[in-house]
């Protein structure tokens, strides 16, 4: 491949460009030496991208909506009562909300670690797996130890260097328990994986 003059990947074959589905990506060079595929992500449709590339695939969305149809909908009713007049609403919604309004990432967060030790602990030796995190992308919400900081200590602040660097050491965290995880299923050794975060391919 080469890059065009805006900085996206381009393959040519006989002097046409190349179709992005058609691109040889590593997952067929893994699948083609007998590796099953698996990747996990967030925020880009993986699926689409890499349809028949990809044995399985999960892309958790980004943005605002919650995980599950009872929690959308409850998230729904809290940011309605901000409209709402009652006082008995504007109570529920004061205390309710700030917390709430950081659950999508938290719980994409926690379902990708969920996604991640299951592949590393049950499927065969011989898989090839990548795994996309959105951390240490703001906001930053996350403590040293991966656990969601508080609202009061939430940062939404694009560029916030301790907010970076705390989201930072909840993602190191995270991928060590990974690392500890593959050990204690004696998959050290064989484990072929690979790590990406943060901005999608068309930022960095």
């Amino acid at each position: 491949g080469q890059l065009n003059g805006i900085g996206i990947e381009v393959q040519e074959k006989n002097g046409q460009v190349v179709a992005a589905e058609e691109f040889t990506s590593l997952f067929d060079e893994y699948a083609h030496k007998g590796y099953r595929t698996i990747l996990v992500g967030t925020a880009l449709p993986y699926g689409q991208v890499l349809e028949g590339k990809v044995e399985i695939c999960r892309s958790y969305p980004w943005g605002c909506a919650r995980l599950g149809l009872v929690n959308q909908a409850s998230a729904h009713v809290i940011r309605a009562m901000s409209y709402w007049t009652d006082p008995w609403s504007q109570f529920v919604y004061d205390r309710v909300w700030p917390r709430m309004q950081y659950d999508p990432v938290t719980s994409r967060f926690k379902a990708t670690k969920r996604d991640m030790t299951d592949v590393v602990t049950h499927p065969p030796t011989n898989t090839f797996a990548v795994f996309h995190l959105l951390v240490p992308h703001y906001p930053y919400i996350f403590d040293e130890k991966g656990e969601f900081c508080g609202a009061q200590a939430a940062i939404y602040e694009y560029g916030n260097a301790n907010g970076y660097e705390r989201n930072l050491h909840g993602l190191d965290r995270l991928v060590g328990e990974i690392v500890a995880t593959l050990k204690q299923a004696g998959r050290f050794d064989d484990a072929m994986i690979l790590f990406t975060a943060d901005h999608s391919y068309r930022s960095h």
